[in-house]
C-alpha cells in the first residue's frame, strides 16, 4: 500500500551536482529487435504524413453533413467506407512507390473519413427514435476508443508475425471495410 507520509523534497536533492549524470554504459548487448524500418523518411516528412491524416478529416466535416443531407447518409456512408477500404489496401504500395504517393493516399483517406462521421450521425437521427439517439450516439463515440485499443493490439501482433509485417495491418482492415 501507499505510505501516506509526506517526505520533504529537499532531503532527496544532491546539492553537489546540478545536472543528471551520464548513464552507465553496460557491456551487455542490447536485447530485442534491431529492425530499423524500410523507409528513409526524415522526421519532417513523417510529420507531413501524419499531419495530412488530420488535415483532410478536418476540412470535410461540414461538407460531409451537407452531403449526407443531399444524397442520403446511407449512400454516403457505403461509398466512403468502400473507398476508404480500397485506399487502405493500396497504402503499402503507395509507401513503397513514393513518399508523395503515400501523402496523397493519406490525404484522400482522411478526407473521406471526414464524411463518415456526419453521415453516421445523420443516419442515427433519421433511423432511431428521439429517446434512443443519445444512448446510441454515446455508444458510437465510445466505440472510437475501443476500436483504437483493439486495432492497436491486433496491429502490433500482425507487425511481429514473420512474413506478414506492417502491410498486413492495412490489408486486414481494408478487406474488412470492403468485404466484412
Amino acid at each position: 500500500m501507499v505510505k501516506h507520509v509526506q517526505v520533504s523534497e529537499s532531503s532527496h536533492l544532491n546539492n553537489s551536482e546540478f545536472s543528471c549524470p551520464y548513464p552507465q554504459i553496460s557491456s551487455k548487448p542490447i536485447e530485442g529487435p534491431t529492425y530499423q524500418g524500410e523507409f528513409d523518411w526524415d522526421t519532417k516528412m513523417q510529420g507531413y504524413i501524419l499531419g495530412v491524416c488530420y488535415g483532410g478529416y478536418l476540412f470535410t466535416q461540414i461538407p460531409g453533413g451537407s452531403l449526407a443531407d443531399a444524397i442520403g447518409s446511407k449512400a454516403l456512408l457505403v461509398a466512403c467506407n468502400f473507398a476508404i477500404g480500397l485506399l487502405t489496401i493500396i497504402t503499402p504500395f503507395a509507401a513503397w512507390w513514393n513518399v508523395y504517393a503515400m501523402l496523397v493516399v493519406q490525404l484522400l483517406r482522411s478526407a473521406l473519413q471526414g464524411f463518415v462521421i456526419p453521415a453516421m450521425f445523420r443516419m442515427i437521427t433519421n433511423w432511431f427514435p428521439r429517446n434512443e439517439r443519445g444512448s446510441l450516439s454515446t455508444l458510437v463515440v465510445c466505440g472510437y476508443g475501443v476500436g483504437v485499443v483493439v486495432t492497436g493490439v491486433i496491429n502490433g501482433w500482425l507487425c511481429d508475425v514473420p512474413n506478414l509485417g506492417w502491410p498486413s495491418a492495412y490489408y486486414l482492415w481494408g478487406k474488412l471495410l470492403n468485404f466484412g
